[in-house]
Parts: structure tokens; C-alpha cells; sequence
């Protein structure tokens, strides 16, 4: 055979066949892969699976090999179909719902530290649009399959030695344990996030551009990212006018750092179990007590079920958890916030609002226990009720938060709806706030003079389901240097919201506890029958603190300025409790206090109707005495609202016609947004949303439509002097003094 033969011949073995698939390798030409490797192929041999073509030109029409950065198109490992050119088009990150890569890393690597810094477990998740709806069941599951829920309670297992502060050497054993160290990095284009129970949805949640990296290690978790924006609306039957209730603003509403720490037992002590840092942007922020209900009623469930399905863990590795030391996270937290906006409407059916703009707002806190030196709740002495009960063992665990506000401002608002059409030219307010499908236009100048730094100490009860020894929450601050003006609507305003909103009875918001808790609560309770304990108590110390009240803003018809009264806090004490029976106390304390009439302050002295303006003011001035010089106490209870007035060592000048000025301007009422007249959504809107509910949530909109409830009043005077003037108008005249 010729050698021309012999080389024609080769070339049509070494041809390839027609038709040849990229995917199969062809066994026949296959060749043993002389470069092995340790764990999955880190790249594909080609030539090997494809067979040693000799065609020059089949080996030219290959493009070259792209160089791929951190990022690829395809993952390394396990490997694809392979392909002579890259991804298709149809495979572009704005195609995909996601993106998984994954790398698990031998620990006996050689460059297991140097190269893959100790990870054994490597994820990077890139989302492009997801929708999520939760439903608390099935997340519960859901978490704790992949390992997502909650640490284990803290706990002893039966078969091993309790842990013990021992010095770290002779805790060396421990090393050779196997630890597990993962990373995840998830990035999220859009996250639209939907709380659903089953009668009804709760809330939607929207969030753009958000990515994380979770980094798990042995004792701790560390979370940090940032994401672009945030929404948050109102899905309830209730929230028809208000939908819109957190909206941030800007490219970069919020980057956070959290760190949780995983309990080791018992006898492990911890400073606490989460670090929380949190940077954010300016935020519009709308409050209902009964939307925060509703988000809190949910948590409280999920929460519930997680403590639940941790229990079954902790139960079947043998761990026995204390019931009476069922606490809530310690979260230490740091926060700054630039501008938030906060939005108190007199309810969610009206479009009357107050604005606070909370202007610089910083939070930090710490933890410690009930009595601790710098706390302001203390343990209450129940000698009666408890003289037959066994005192608790371990205090109440406080969180203890140091709040910062600068530059915070108050005004009026009302809300509109936003006009859409691009065809109609109205100059937008200066001060509108936007919020989607509606805005909120200033209604009036603004309640403080200047703005204010206000600087508040706020406790929470970390053991309120097992103990009430203190109230669930306490505030304390201080207001010095504060000068403001009220008009009747303000008036109105404020009056409404505390009484609709920050006040509204959720008879059909009944937390139910765990089985757990309930148990223990009814140890405690079985020595105090029908206990009501305090849910919030506010404590606000006044120093040189200035109230006008106006009828309105501005000039009355008459030339004279609609001021009605002035007052004084020169150093008094105002204190608001909440109790668990829907009552509330509002008490005003006040040790130094001056009350003048401004009707006519405007007016020159001969013209004034009344020249005694002075209308409460101390007899004697005791400096450095704690005597009381006024009180003012108002008790409302499901059955009758209580005012009582307490006078001691006082002079009240009994100018008739302004004290009923005054009375007139107190005993305003306030129109009920729930009535006829007061509502500004129609009935059949809000009673379409509400078949859904069950018979107790349906059965609060008729509660609401009460009539009102009895009102008293008194007035006890002590060492005090009433004067009764002839004519008011002249200081020489004729009075009557009552001591």
C-alpha cells in the first residue's frame, strides 16, 4: 500500500461523524484523562471527551478560550453540556428567576486557610424577581428544613456535664471538634413579600436592590448588606385609606450588621444573644395602634410555632429547657436615622394626621435587671395581694434603650389624594410628604415654636409573658426650654389620636400564648385573682416648659388675638399609664406653675377686660421644698372617664368668663371617625373586606359606634385662696376672698 493510501485513509478515521452530538462523548475514540484531580472536575477536558480529532480546520473554527472572571456564566461543577461558545442568550441573568453557584471545600485542602479563608461551604444566590407569600405553617417548616429557624433553646443535655466558667485550657478537648463554617451571599433584585393569614392578608413588602452575606461559624452567625429601597402597605380590611405605610427614600434606604450568637447552655453567660447596626436613610413611617396589632399578632404566631418545633428538637436530643426562662432575644441594638417621619392619624379612617419629624434620631441599649442602679422601673411591693404568695426567684430582665432625638418638629396634617393627572398644573405645598396614592399637606404652623432635642430612657419587659412585676414597657425623658402653641383644631387632633388611634380597644387582638407560658402564668396567677398589671407607663419631667393655647392661629375678627390662656411648666412631672384591662391614667404633677389669661394681651392696659391675668399662681414661694402646688389626674375606664383637679397652696383668681373659655376649650369633643359624620371611606367599602373576618373582628367595628361613656369632674382646693373680683376690668376694685 502506498503511503498516499495510508495517509487518505487516516484522515477518514479521524474524520468526525456526521451528525455529532456535543454532548455525548464518543467511547470509541476515548482516550484515558492522564490529569486527575481530587474532587469534581475543576474543567472539562475536551479533547479527551470529544476524541483527538486531527481536523485542523474544525480546530481553528473554535473560538478562543475566554478568560472568566469571578462571576461565570456557568458553573465549573458539577459540569454542563458542553458548548464551543458561551451562554445563550436566553440563559441572561434578566431571563432567570436565579442563579445558584455552589462550592464545597475539603477541609484537608492545602489551601483550605490561605485560599478559601476556612469555608467549608460557599453560596452565592442571585435572585432576579421573586414573590414570596407567608404563610406561617408552612414557613415554619419550610425554615426549619434548611436550618433556618432559631437557635435551640438554651439547655442541658441529660447525659453531659453542665458547662462551667473554667479557665480556656482545660476546655482544650472541645478543639477537636468538628466545626462547620459556610457563606452565603444572596442578592435580590426585587423581593415582594406578602403575610398572608387566612382570613385575609396582612401586609406586602417590596423591597429593590437587596443584598446580604451571611457568614456561619462555629458560635456565631454574622449578617450584613444593605438594600435599595423598601415599601410597606397595609393589606387589611382596615387599611383601605391609609395603604401606604413605610416608604423610604432614596437609592440606599438602609445597611445593616447583625451578629447572633449561638447559646452553648446554661451556664454559659452571654452579654447578649444578637448585635443589630443599622444605617438609614430618611423614612415616611404612618401608625395605627391597630396595624402594629396585626403585624405583631403574626410574628407572635410564627414565633410561637418556631419555639414550638424547637422544643420537638430540643426533646428528642434530651435537652431540658426551664419553662420559667422562656426570655426574648436580647438584641443589642445601634441605630441612626436621618429624618424619619412618623404619621399619627386620628385613625384609620380619617384624614386628619399629626406629623412628627423626628428630625436626627440615634438608639443604643443595653441589658439589666429590674432595680439595677439607672433603671427606672422598679419591682412593685404587692404586700396585699402577695403576703400568701412565694416571691420569684429571678428579677425581670429589662432592655434597656437610650433614644436621641435633634431637631424634632410637630405640626398639623391632612391627608388628599394624589393627583395623577399630568394635564392638570397645581403647585405642589412645600412641605408635602408623598406616600404613593396619596399626599400630606402642613395644616397650620407648627405646635413648637422651635424645634427640639429631646433625649429618652426606654425599658422593655424581656420576661412580660412570664412576669409583670414591671410594666411592658417604660419611657422616661425630659423636656426643658420647650415653647408651644395649641389651637382648638390641634387641640382636637391630639385629643382624637390618643383616643382612636394610640388608645383604640382591639378586643379581637387576643395574643394567645404558648402552652408553655400558659402554664406557668397560671402558677403565678392562681395567688392573685382578676390581676391587672400596666402594659405602658410614661414619665415626662417639664422644666421651664411653655403651652399657649390659641382658639386659632392668627387675629380674631375683633382685632384681638384669639389667645386664650398660657401655662407654665416651670417644673412639674406628666405621667401616662396603659393597663391590660383597655383603662388609662394621665396624671400632671407640678411643683412650680403659673397659668395666665392672653385674650387680650394685644390690647392696651385701659382696654383690657380683665387686668388680673395672673389666674393661678403660688401664695408663697418656698424655694428648695418638694411641695405640690398642682395636680391634675384623668382615669378612663371601659365604663366612666374621670377628671380630678387638686389645688394646694395656690391663689385662683375666679375670673368667670375665662374659666369658661377654658372649659368650653377642654370639653371639646372630638367627632368619632367611626360615626356617620366622621367617617371619610364609605361603609360598604370596609363592610365588603370585613365578611372575611370572624365574628370577634367584626363585631369591634359595631363596638365602635358606642355612645359615649359617663364623664365626672372635681375640684378639691387645699390652703389655697379663691379671689372674686367686682369689676375685672380695673385693679381698684371691690373682691371677695375665700380661703
Amino acid at each position: 500500500m502506498s503511503s498516499a493510501a495510508t495517509e487518505v485513509d487516516d484522515k477518514i478515521l479521524n474524520r468526525p461523524p456526521e451528525f455529532y452530538s456535543k454532548s455525548c462523548p464518543n467511547l470509541l475514540n476515548h482516550q484515558p484523562i492522564h490529569s486527575h484531580h481530587s474532587s469534581l472536575p475543576d474543567h472539562l477536558e475536551t479533547e479527551s471527551v470529544y476524541g483527538t480529532f486531527s481536523n485542523s480546520k474544525r480546530r481553528k473554527s473554535v473560538k478562543p478560550t475566554i478568560k472568566r472572571a469571578k462571576t461565570v456564566e456557568y458553573p465549573c461543577t458539577p459540569p454542563p453540556s458542553p458548548r464551543f461558545s458561551g451562554s445563550p442568550a436566553s440563559m441572561n441573568r434578566e431571563d432567570n428567576l436565579v442563579h445558584i453557584n455552589m462550592a464545597l471545600i475539603d477541609k484537608n485542602a492545602p489551601n483550605f486557610i490561605s485560599h478559601y479563608e476556612g469555608l467549608d461551604r460557599s453560596v452565592n444566590v442571585d435572585f432576579n424577581s421573586l414573590d414570596i407569600i407567608v404563610n406561617v405553617e408552612s414557613w415554619v417548616v419550610i425554615l426549619d428544613f434548611f436550618g433556618l429557624g432559631p437557635d435551640s433553646p438554651t439547655g442541658q443535655h441529660k447525659a453531659s456535664a453542665p458547662w462551667q466558667s473554667i479557665p480556656a485550657e482545660d476546655t482544650s478537648a472541645n478543639k477537636d471538634e468538628i466545626s462547620f463554617n459556610s457563606e452565603l451571599d444572596i442578592e435580590i433584585r426585587s423581593l415582594t413579600l406578602v403575610l398572608n393569614r387566612p382570613q385575609y392578608e396582612v401586609a406586602r413588602a417590596n423591597i429593590s436592590h437587596f443584598s446580604t452575606q451571611v457568614k456561619s461559624h462555629d458560635k456565631e452567625q454574622i449578617i450584613e448588606g444593605r438594600l435599595g429601597r423598601m415599601s410597606l402597605l397595609d393589606l387589611t380590611p382596615h387599611g383601605l385609606l391609609y395603604r401606604e405605610r413605610f416608604i423610604s427614600s432614596g437609592h440606599e434606604a438602609l445597611n445593616f450588621y447583625m451578629v447572633r450568637r449561638r447559646r452553648q447552655g446554661l451556664r454559659v453567660k452571654l452579654d447578649y444573644d444578637s448585635l443589630l447596626k443599622l444605617e438609614m436613610s430618611s423614612v415616611l413611617y404612618v401608625h395605627t395602634h391597630r396595624f402594629v396589632a396585626e403585624i405583631q399578632a403574626f410574628c407572635h404566631h410564627f414565633s410561637q410555632l418556631q419555639s414550638f418545633v424547637n422544643s420537638i428538637h430540643s426533646a428528642a436530643a434530651g435537652i431540658v429547657v426551664p419553662e420559667e426562662r422562656m426570655q426574648a432575644t436580647r438584641l443589642l441594638l445601634e441605630l441612626h436615622a436621618g429624618s424619619p417621619v412618623i404619621l399619627l392619624p386620628v385613625s384609620s379612617q380619617s384624614p386628619e394626621i399629626l406629623v412628627v419629624d423626628l428630625g436626627k434620631l440615634s438608639v443604643s441599649n443595653s441589658f439589666c435587671y429590674a432595680g439595677s442602679e439607672g433603671t427606672i422601673s422598679s419591682v412593685r411591693q404587692l404586700a396585699e395581694d402577695r403576703a400568701a404568695a412565694q416571691p420569684l426567684d429571678v428579677a425581670c430582665l429589662l432592655d434597656v434603650m437610650q433614644i436621641e432625638l435633634v431637631s424634632m418638629d410637630l405640626y398639623a396634617g391632612r391627608r388628599e389624594a394624589q393627583q395623577f393627572d399630568k394635564n392638570l398644573k397645581t403647585k405642589k405645598p412645600q412641605c408635602a410628604l408623598e406616600l404613593g396614592s396619596f399626599v400630606v399637606n402642613k395644616w397650620g404652623p407648627s405646635l413648637l415654636r422651635e424645634k427640639c432635642q429631646l433625649k429618652l430612657q426606654v425599658e422593655r419587659n424581656l420576661d412580660s409573658p412570664l412576669n409583670h412585676d414591671v410594666p411592658d414597657m417604660s419611657v422616661k425623658g425630659t423636656l426643658s426650654a420647650l415653647h408651644g402653641a395649641l389651637d382648638l383644631s390641634q387641640y382636637k387632633l391630639i385629643r382624637g389620636l390618643l383616643s382612636y388611634n394610640i388608645g383604640e380597644t382591639l378586643d379581637d387582638f387576643e395574643i394567645k400564648s404558648s402552652e408553655r407560658t400558659t402554664a406557668y402564668m397560671y402558677k403565678q396567677q392562681q395567688s392573685v385573682s382578676d390581676r391587672v398589671w400596666t402594659l405602658t407607663s410614661v414619665h415626662l419631667d417639664l422644666v421651664d416648659v411653655t403651652l399657649k393655647l390659641q382658639l386659632s392661629h392668627g387675629v380674631a375678627f375683633d382685632g384681638c388675638e384669639s389667645s386664650l390662656a398660657c401655662i407654665n411648666f416651670i417644673k412639674s412631672r406628666l405621667m401616662v399609664e396603659t393597663y391590660s384591662n383597655q383603662s388609662r391614667d394621665i396624671d400632671l404633677i407640678s411643683q412650680e406653675i403659673l397659668i395666665t389669661d392672653t385674650r387680650f394681651q394685644a390690647e392696651p392696659v385701659n382696654r383690657r377686660s380683665n387686668v388680673f391675668t395672673n389666674i393661678l399662681q403660688p401664695i408663697h414661694h418656698l424655694a428648695g421644698t418638694e411641695l405640690v402646688q398642682a395636680e391634675v389626674h384623668h382615669r378612663k375606664r371601659r365604663d366612666f372617664s374621670k377628671f380630678t383637679i387638686l389645688l394646694n397652696n395656690m391663689r385662683l383668681m375666679a375670673i368667670l368668663d375665662w374659666w369658661e373659655a377654658v372649659r368650653d376649650f377642654i370639653m371639646e369633643n372630638v367627632d368619632n371617625p367611626y360615626g356617620a359624620s366622621g367617617n371619610q371611606i364609605s361603609r360598604t367599602d370596609i363592610s365588603a373586606k370585613s365578611d372575611q373576618l370572624s365574628n370577634g373582628e367584626a363585631s369591634t367595628m359595631k363596638g365602635q359606634l358606642a355612645e359615649e361613656v359617663p364623664f365626672e369632674f372635681k375640684l378639691n382646693i387645699t390652703d389655697s385662696e379663691i379671689v372674686v373680683v367686682e369689676d375685672t376690668s380695673q385693679w381698684d376694685t371691690n373682691a371677695v376672698i375665700l380661703k
